[in-house]
């Protein structure tokens, strides 16, 4: 569940390479419940 989620906003945030990478290593450590609300915080600070 994790991993499916990391790689679907990985994929979502690709057109920012450095920054998104570093939001996708803190993906992959993040529960799943925080999931949702990470994503949505990337899309804020778009």
């Amino acid at each position: 569940m994790q991993k499916h989620c990391c790689t679907k906003v990985f994929t979502y945030d690709w057109t920012t390479p450095h920054q998104s990478l570093s939001r996708f290593h803190f993906l992959c450590s993040t529960p799943k419940k925080w999931c949702k609300s990470v994503v949505t915080i990337l899309y804020s600070s778009r």
